[in-house]
């Protein structure tokens, strides 16, 4: 799929590293052919931004996209394909095979350098009832938007989220500042966050720093139950009702936000017998 310039880079991933690296690219070889292939339907955004989109700090998603395939074309000569998914390299012929998510047509792309950006993923935790009604994950732009436009979530008044990472207490500070749905219009959603650890922030805070987070998540209005796993979600006619913890706590709630981490998006490198490291963006 060449068109006669001097040499064919592909980018698997868009948003900020794949977007950085086809951007760095170009600066270093103009005459080069620069391909992204991004799986989401936008390439570069600041994902950041959602949670402020789910409290209503910013009034739409839109707002959060920073440069769209046009721009890439027009202003960097980079050819962006987005709704298409990468699922083999063939190294040996310097070949990427993709299936476009709308269509399923599969189409084959060369190269001569290879670029891999496919971040992470939500990491789903093996939960018993985990597969109903009410049950959201935030790892990217659809993500949010499916939270946003959620009508169960416009409807909700009590919330619980599962893990109390980055994104967990980031999901927190939203619904409980929340200005649009019942709960806007009733009062403050009651936000419950449920941690394994005994803290909060366990991979970035020490006890001590925790706990000062903690107070201030609960003068807010904000419920914290640290030392107890999710268990099991509970429901009724598939639709999320609630929690039950490995100590036999049973908490209500409308929905249910899995905050539990992530893992990285790799297997398309491993499978093509590249050697994983720490560093998720690799050049061959």
């Amino acid at each position: 799929m060449s068109d006669n310039k001097s040499k064919r880079i592909l980018v698997i991933g868009g948003v900020a590293a794949g977007t950085s690296a086809a951007s760095k690219a170009r600066r270093i070889d103009p005459d080069s052919d620069i391909k992204i292939i991004q799986e989401e339907n936008v390439v570069s955004y600041g994902a950041c931004g959602i949670p402020y989109v789910i409290e209503g700090l910013i009034s739409n998603f839109e707002k959060l996209i920073e440069r769209n395939e046009q721009i890439f074309k027009h202003k960097y000569d980079i050819d962006v394909i987005t709704n298409t998914r990468a699922f083999k390299i063939d190294r040996s012929r310097k070949k990427v095979y993709t299936t476009n998510l709308q269509s399923l047509e599969e189409t084959v792309f060369d190269y001569d350098s290879l670029i891999i950006a496919t971040g992470a993923r939500a990491s789903i935790p093996n939960i018993k009832g985990a597969n109903q009604r009410g049950i959201f994950l935030l790892r990217n732009y659809n993500d949010g938007m499916k939270i946003n436009d959620s009508d169960i979530i416009e409807k909700a008044q009590s919330c619980i989220i599962a893990g109390a990472g980055l994104v967990g207490l980031e999901m927190v500070e939203a619904f409980k500042k929340r200005r649009r749905g019942l709960a806007g219009r009733n009062g403050s959603m009651d936000v419950t966050v449920v941690e394994m650890a005994d803290h909060i922030l366990p991979t970035l805070l020490d006890k001590t720093m925790a706990k000062i987070v903690q107070r201030e998540l609960e003068a807010n209005g904000v419920k914290t139950i640290l030392g107890e796993r999710v268990e099991e979600i509970v429901g009724k006619d598939r639709q999320v009702t609630g929690i039950k913890t490995d100590t036999k706590r049973e908490i209500e709630s409308d929905f249910i936000v899995l905050g539990t981490g992530v893992r990285p998006n790799s297997e398309i490198a491993k499978d093509a017998g590249i050697e994983l490291g720490t560093l998720m963006v690799i050049v061959e």
